[in-house]
């Protein structure tokens, strides 16, 4: 049961045209029965019954069903009501007008658990009963609007509802077709409440088991009406012989019979009933010849120009007609759209109408108002295949934003990426001290606190890892074909690290270094070198072609054979530590006894065994650094800030090789050398904390000794970049923003043009209870699907061939555009495309079903 208490409605309420249309409405609706709104165009039924169906808002008052009441337009609460109880056929139909007839009865069944045979057999069911069967599968747009009535119909009987809202269900029916839609709403009131809103007095005082009559918003009549046992059709299309006058005039070749209405009054201006001559003559060519009209009131004798005169020839088994009055012939058939049938015209009996066989099983109630996300990915193709060729300008419009997207993504991620190749030159590990003496401090006491200072540091153990600032040249040497057979290349931009941080996991070629005359090239080094203006440079086409190449530090002479090529991401030169001290300054080679054991102990003349034991201040000597008596005894090391040191024994002049230590002595040696250079590197995976541990722990000897400069190259490197860059990117930035803000813009007012010409569409959708979220859902799943094949294909081609063009050296194109970059901006168009594509639909089905549809 519905009750309407109180209800008032207004259009421009507190304004100077306010209009209150429902005005204190009252009304009681049981469980079933067929109700009639009877009211003239304006006078608010349309909108009495899309309030009563939760469609419009209303001022005040309130509205129970079944027990639930609704005093204000609640859109979650109030939809699902309308999709457990309601089912609405519409005046202006409300299809969708490029899909099938199947598609749009199907949609009313969507927020049902049903599968789609038992859809199938329902939606076949409900159009064969409305003989509508044989159009299913042709687009409504192919249809009358007769036949788009009867599908909007079907949708709404479809669902078996409790309670139907028809509006003018039967406006664009023709005769048959209304008697047929109204004998079947009868039948279904029957077990359900079927209200219909009219203005056909006849059609309803047949059917109607009450009438409710509307005039200016207010109920002025409310009764109970008693159905006629019979109704006689209008049919003014055809002509029934039996009800009209008939004269004959016969002779042996011809009878003609003539049929006239006897009450119709001479001289009326009304001319639809026109002079019909058919037939198949006497000699069965004519049929009937049916004539005229206007008989004279009384009896009276017509004028002679009153007269129907028709001159009749028969030749050549031809029969030829002459019209000499005014009056206008027509001919019988289905093509004039009158037939001649030898009968009266039809009468229906109410008894026949309540014997229609329609019975249609209720589904279960749908849970929400949502659509499940199969019948949410279907809308979505379906609105996606359509498209196509409706929004052409749409699809034109994203693939060029992702391609102006793709040019200015490229141009802005140039500027603003970092080539590290190209700007550093340092491992982002390396820590670099530089000790700068205080004024008036002695060099002793200056070297005695800078290795009192290192002392410190590796006592502490937490900043340990030192080594020697090696910072000579190193050049390629080049051992290929004869014509440039030793020559050498510049190498520049590296670090040398330890090769104990150096994992065999990163290497992409070669092998580890098994002596201190091999070192690991890491690719980012050599592949500088390959882009380099060296005659030598273009002889490598690949990492690959290093291995077994050999590095020369010109100054000293000493080099390394490649071994191997790392990928660390970083500039790095790996090789043994107390190398390092060769390429220094002092040019000091130093090796530990435990390095010279792996490769040489007990090998034949090299004079290093397995057993040799050096203990502190001795050492082993090359047999030609001294006289050739090899006599033992003390010396000095080049400087004596090292100390003396005894040698006690010689090794082969083979082995590359000034000295052999023990481990301990080669690390003090080290660490004096760091603190007469005044300089040294740290290497830690900790660059901040490392920073600050060592400012703090200089900041002891700031006043008497040295200040120190704590440093990470590599971060220098990149920050001198960073603000030489700030100088140009700033207004080239401005643009390519601009650039961006401008193509979203054109997507924003291209999606709005789109959501605006398919409001009819988001209509039906409302209307028939579909929830705002799976409506959103579905442009958003079309929004995806549609970018799937505009914007991903438009980005991907564009950044292609911008990738491919720098890398054409001709071209001259400095690009640096990685895939990260082009996977990014993609995802940045879909996340925007689809927040825009929200904005506009959301903004229009926010408002509620019935101002999306057009009022009475």
């Amino acid at each position: 049961m519905i009750r309407v208490k109180k209800l008032n409605k207004y259009f421009n309420k507190g304004k100077n045209n306010e209009l209150h249309v429902l005005n204190d409405i009252n009304l009681e609706f049981e469980n079933n029965g067929l109700v009639v709104i009877l009211g003239e165009s304006g006078s608010g039924k349309t909108t009495l019954l899309n309030t009563i169906g939760g469609l419009d808002v209303f001022a005040d008052g309130e509205i129970d069903y079944d027990g639930e009441t609704v005093n204000r337009y609640s859109p979650k609460k109030i939809e699902k009501i309308r999709n457990d109880k309601f089912g609405y056929i519409f005046q202006n139909y409300y299809l969708l007008m490029d899909n099938s007839v199947e598609y749009n009865v199907k949609l009313a069944l969507s927020v049902y658990d049903m599968t789609d045979e038992e859809k199938q057999e329902r939606t076949e069911y409900v159009l064969d009963a409305l003989n509508m069967g044989r159009y299913k599968k042709k687009l409504v747009s192919e249809l009358s609007g007769g036949q788009q009535q009867r599908v909007s119909i079907a949708r709404a009987l479809v669902k078996a509802p409790s309670i139907i809202l028809a509006d003018e269900p039967t406006g664009n029916l023709d005769e048959e077709n209304t008697i047929n839609t109204m004998s079947l709403l009868r039948n279904i009131s029957k077990e359900c409440l079927v209200i219909v809103v009219s203005h056909e007095k006849r059609i309803s005082k047949f059917f109607a088991d009450r009438i409710i009559e509307i005039q200016d918003g207010q109920v002025k009549k409310d009764y109970k009406n008693k159905a006629t046992k019979s109704y006689e059709k209008a049919d003014d299309s055809n002509i029934y012989l039996r009800e009209l006058s008939k004269e004959s005039m016969e002779n042996d070749d011809f009878r003609i019979n003539i049929y006239k209405d006897s009450r119709q009054i001479k001289g009326n201006a009304d001319k639809e009933n026109s002079k019909i001559i058919s037939g198949e003559n006497i000699s069965e060519k004519i049929k009937t010849v049916a004539a005229q009209d206007k008989e004279n009131q009384g009896n009276e004798i017509k004028n002679e120009t009153d007269k129907i005169v028709l001159n009749f020839a028969w030749k050549d088994g031809k029969l030829y007609i002459q019209n000499l009055s005014d009056t206008e012939i027509a001919f019988e058939g289905e093509e004039s759209g009158c037939q001649m049938v030898d009968d009266k015209k039809p009468q229906i009996d109410i008894s026949s109408v309540d014997e229609i066989d329609y019975s249609l099983e209720k589904p279960k109630a749908g849970r929400t108002a949502k659509l499940p996300f199969r019948e949410i990915v279907k809308m979505a193709r379906e609105n996606l295949k359509l498209l196509g060729k409706k929004q052409a300008f749409m699809i034109g419009t994203l693939l060029m934003v992702s391609v102006l997207l793709s040019v200015g993504a490229a141009d802005f991620t140039n500027r603003m990426s970092i080539d590290k190749q190209s700007v550093v030159k340092s491992d982002s590990h390396v820590v670099t001290v530089q000790l700068s003496p205080v004024e008036g401090v002695f060099d002793d006491q200056l070297n005695k606190a800078a290795k009192d200072f290192i002392g410190k540091i590796k006592q502490e153990n937490k900043y340990s890892d030192i080594f020697i600032s090696a910072n000579c040249d190193m050049a390629v040497k080049y051992n290929g074909y004869s014509q440039l057979g030793g020559s050498v290349a510049k190498l520049s931009g590296y670090s040398f690290i330890s090769n104990k941080h150096l994992k065999k996991s990163s290497l992409i070629c070669g092998k580890m270094p098994e002596n201190r005359d091999e070192a690991v090239v890491d690719k980012w080094v050599l592949e500088n070198f390959m882009k380099s203006d060296s005659a030598i440079a273009p002889l490598y086409k690949k990492v690959d072609d290093f291995i077994g190449t050999t590095i020369i530090s010109p100054a000293n002479q000493i080099e390394f054979k490649i071994t191997g090529v790392s990928d660390t991401g970083e500039p790095d030169i790996f090789v043994e530590e107390n190398k390092l001290l060769g390429l220094s300054y002092s040019a000091m080679n130093l090796a530990s006894l435990d390095e010279m054991k792996r490769i040489y102990a007990d090998k034949k003349g090299s004079g290093i065994k397995s057993d040799t034991k050096l203990e502190s201040k001795k050492v082993l000597a090359r047999k030609s650094i001294y006289n050739q008596d090899k006599m033992m005894g003390s010396f000095l090391f080049t400087d004596q800030r090292y100390g003396t040191f005894e040698i006690v024994g010689y090794f082969d002049d083979d082995i590359n090789v000034d000295y052999i230590a023990n481990e301990q002595d080669c690390e003090n040696i080290r660490t004096t050398y760091n603190a007469y250079s005044k300089s040294f590197d740290v290497y830690t995976d900790d660059v901040d904390g490392a920073i600050k541990y060592l400012k703090k722990k200089a900041s002891a000897y700031r006043k008497k000794y040295f200040t120190a400069s704590v440093k990470c190259q590599y971060n220098n490197q990149l920050n001198k970049y960073r603000e030489k860059r700030k100088m140009n990117v700033g207004t080239k930035n401005i643009v390519t923003i601009a650039l961006a803000v401008l193509a979203f813009i054109m997507i924003y007012f291209s999606i709005k043009s789109n959501a605006v010409s398919r409001i009819e569409e988001l209509t039906v959708y409302r209307l028939l209870g579909i929830e705002k979220g799976s409506i959103l859902q579905a442009y958003v799943l079309e929004m995806m699907m549609l970018c799937a094949y505009t914007v991903l294909p438009g980005a991907l081609i564009t950044s292609s061939i911008i990738k491919f063009m720098a890398q054409v050296p001709s071209l001259q194109i400095k690009m640096i555009y990685p895939w990260w970059a082009v996977l990014l901006l993609i995802i940045i168009i879909f996340a925007i495309n689809i927040i825009l594509s929200i904005l506009p639909v959301n903004k229009i089905i926010s408002r509620p079903p019935a101002e999306l549809a057009v009022k009475d």
